[in-house]
Parts: C-alpha cells; sequence; structure tokens
C-alpha cells in the first residue's frame, strides 16, 4: 500500500513538472520532458513488417547478440528464463541473491546461414559466476579476438573479459570493476586515435539499487552517464575509468561503428538515438545528433557491411511494464521493432525492418540483427526461450527499408548542447 502511494505521488509529480517544463515556467533544474516523451504509440498502430518467422530452440534469455564479420558467426550471452525472474538487476529483479552468487550464464555461437547453435565451452573460470547482460565482441591489433561481456554478480556488477580461442572456446582472462560502473546494461570495445585498447559502457540506472534508483526512474531523470575505461590485458585485465557523457535518462544499447571513432546509443526512457564522436582531447564523447524516435529502445546492433545499425524498440511502453509483472502470463504480449538507421542519413531517420505483434512467444526482443547476405532478421529476448529468425525484406526490398512516417526531430535540444559543454 505505502509503495503505491509513493510511487502515484512521485508519478504526479512527474506529470507537474514536465507539464510546467513544456510550457516555460519556471521549475528546478530536473528536467523530466524527455521523459513522458516514449508513452507516445508511435508504431504500434502500423501492421507487421517482414513477419515471416520461425523460432530457433536450443538458448534462452539472450539478452544480446554480436554478429562477428570474420567468422560470420553471431555470439551471444545467454542465462536461465527462471533465474532471470528472481536476479537480473537491469530490470530491477532482486528477489533472490542466492541465484545470482551461484548462476553461470553460458556463451553460444549462432551462425545465420545454417542456423545452428553451438555451445562455447568456458576455461578458466570454475569459481566464478556470471549473470549476463550486454556483450561485444573484438578483434585486437595481433589478431586475438576477445569477448567483453556485462556481468552482475550478487555484490557488484562488472565487465568479464574472454578470449575466443576458436568459435568452440573462449578462455577468462579477467574482469574489471570499477565504482563508477554501476549497473552497466551495454559494452563496445575500440581502439581510440592514438591506440588505446577501451570500451564505452552505458549505465542505466543512476544506481544498482535502492530508493535513489526507484525516483530518477519514476520521474526519468537525467541523472546517469556513460562510462569509457582504457583496458591493458597484458597480464590479466586492468582498466582505468572516467565518464565521457553526462545527464542521461536511461541509456541502454550502444555500437561502436566500424572504421570511424563513432558510438550509436540508444535510450530506453528518451527515445532518442543518440550519434557520439571520441575526442581525444577531452578523452570524452562530443554529441553529434539526439533523434527523437518515438519509442523506449534496447540494444544497437551494426548491420554487416555497414555503418548502418538496427535497433530494438518497443512501440507501446505499458505493455513491456506490464510483462514484467506478468512474466508467466502467456496472454500478455509485447509488440517489437527493429529500426534501421542509416549512416549517411546521420542516423538520423528510423526506417521499419521488422514489426511484431509477440507472435512467436519469444516476448520483450531486446535485441534485432540484420544480415543482409542472407536476408535474415534475428532477434533474442532477455527472459523467453528461443530465438526468432525472420525471413528479410523481399527482392528490390532487400535495399529499401519501409520508413514509418514519423516527425523526424533531428535537432539537438538546447538543454543537452549545454549538458556537453
Amino acid at each position: 500500500m505505502f509503495r503505491l502511494l509513493l510511487n502515484s505521488i512521485l508519478l504526479i509529480a512527474a506529470v507537474i513538472i514536465g507539464v510546467a517544463n513544456y510550457n516555460g515556467l519556471p521549475t528546478s533544474a530536473l528536467d523530466v520532458r524527455d521523459s513522458l516523451l516514449p508513452m507516445m504509440w508511435r508504431y504500434s498502430g502500423i501492421e507487421p513488417v517482414n513477419n515471416n518467422c520461425h523460432v530457433v530452440e536450443g538458448v534462452e534469455a539472450c539478452e544480446d547478440a554480436k554478429y562477428d564479420e570474420e567468422s560470420g558467426l553471431v555470439f551471444m550471452a545467454c542465462g536461465n528464463a527462471e533465474a532471470r525472474k528472481k536476479w537480473f538487476p537491469g530490470t530491477g529483479f532482486f528477489m533472490d541473491p542466492e541465484t545470482a552468487r551461484h548462476q553461470v550464464d553460458q556463451i553460444f555461437v549462432f551462425d545465420p546461414k545454417t542456423e545452428k547453435i553451438q555451445n562455447v565451452h568456458v576455461k578458466d573460470f570454475e569459481g566464478h559466476t556470471f549473470t549476463s547482460h550486454g556483450l561485444d565482441v573484438f578483434t585486437l591489433k595481433d589478431g586475438t579476438k576477445i569477448i567483453a561481456a556485462v556481468n552482475h554478480k550478487a555484490d557488484a556488477s562488472v565487465i568479464s573479459f574472454f578470449k575466443v580461442n576458436h568459435p568452440g572456446e573462449v578462455a577468462y582472462i579477467g574482469e574489471i570493476k570499477d565504482d563508477l560502473l554501476k549497473i552497466p546494461n551495454s559494452v563496445a570495445l575500440f581502439y581510440t586515435p592514438e591506440g588505446q585498447l577501451g570500451f564505452v559502457a552505458t549505465n542505466d540506472h543512476v544506481e544498482r539499487e535502492g530508493p535513489k534508483r526507484q525516483v530518477a526512474e519514476i520521474l526519468g531523470l537525467k541523472a546517469t552517464y556513460l562510462v569509457y575505461c582504457a583496458v591493458d590485458i597484458d597480464n590479466g585485465v586492468t582498466g582505468k575509468c572516467h565518464k565521457v557523457a553526462d545527464h542521461l535518462v536511461y541509456p541502454n544499447g550502444i555500437a561502436h561503428i566500424p572504421g570511424t571513432h563513432d558510438f550509436v546509443q540508444s535510450d530506453s526512457r528518451d527515445a532518442k538515438i543518440k550519434h557520439w564522436s571520441w575526442n581525444s582531447t577531452s578523452q570524452k564523447l562530443d554529441l553529434n545528433s539526439a533523434t527523437m524516435v518515438g519509442a523506449p529502445m534496447d540494444n544497437v546492433r551494426v548491420i554487416p557491411g555497414t555503418k548502418d545499425v538496427m535497433v530494438a524498440a518497443f512501440p507501446n511502453v505499458l505493455q513491456v511494464m506490464h510483462k514484467y509483472k506478468n512474466m508467466d502470463d502467456k496472454n500478455s504480449r509485447v509488440k517489437t521493432v527493429g529500426l534501421r538507421l542509416n549512416h549517411n542519413e546521420g542516423y538520423k531517420i528510423p526506417h521499419v525492418i521488422h514489426k511484431s505483434n509477440d507472435d512467436y512467444g519469444v516476448f520483450v526482443n531486446t535485441v534485432y540483427n540484420y544480415f543482409p547476405k542472407e536476408n535474415k532478421i534475428l532477434a533474442g529476448s532477455c527472459f523467453a526461450k528461443g530465438l526468432v529468425v525472420c525471413n528479410g525484406p523481399d527482392g528490390a526490398q532487400a535495399q529499401k527499408i519501409v520508413e514509418e512516417e514519423v516527425n523526424k526531430n533531428v535537432d539537438i535540444d538546447e538543454d543537452e548542447e549545454e549538458d556537453e559543454d
């Protein structure tokens, strides 16, 4: 009863502050304008798009999936659907810490051509726990391939590192734990122009758990940030981290754009896609654009052979909230869309490449990949069993993606420009 009353008060406060801001009335520095926008149902009413799909069994709770162009394989960190309901900090599930103390998620590879799944053996990981979230796969200058994976342990969240010996085996090499990595969601490895290996990670909440997280989440405060960590893997794994972008609402997915020092980052609350560039002088990220997409978003993935990206989004945020509170309700469905944003358009125009009304039982698709050569779409879910594989656009439409009529608001808000100064 008390929690319901508190949530009601905070929600009313959010609406009052938001309305006041929109009408130009003086308020505190707590700017919640962006947090109200995802309540729009921009893509909810459109018919399913490229929804000729089937389910590939053999894995569950694969929140993220990263395609490796060299091997032609998709690397996935997957959990246990039942364990996720008891422990998954990303969605605020802290019901059973004992689950986290014994959970060891697995790494799998998926072949888009054959649609076969292979379990990857993890060496040197005895005694460690692994509750997976986002991950990245990256090839070093010497040809070594590594994986960086978000790992929500019982006591703290870390970035765990693995060396890929071959597609069927990886070896654990260490982890980076830092006070700034409070609750990382997604991670993107890259080399700076000076040749330093590092990664950028999103912190999707201001705190891992507790009242401060709850208040910021309800009000949609611009209270969290992106972190850069310089990484040394010569002798184990060490890292030195600092903030590179601040005053964000709910940064979720992030992807490094190959051949550049740019990143594309999604937000689950302000409904904007942000395009960042690394600044070697300031050792921070410069904001190029913040484009209103009009739906809460999850992971971002680069489309193979391009600098374009695919992002998972949810047309109806209330469906997601209801599902998280009723995970076993099979009648509770969550619509999802896979959006393509193109490099030559500055990542400013969302194109609907896939729309599903949750027709295949793999609910809350948190990641989409599109493979142009195979003309296939791959979707994974943080909580459900299986993967969804769909046929891509037909014929000439394979390169001409369906574009949803949206309000193409591509300008950076004045307050966001000030935040980056």
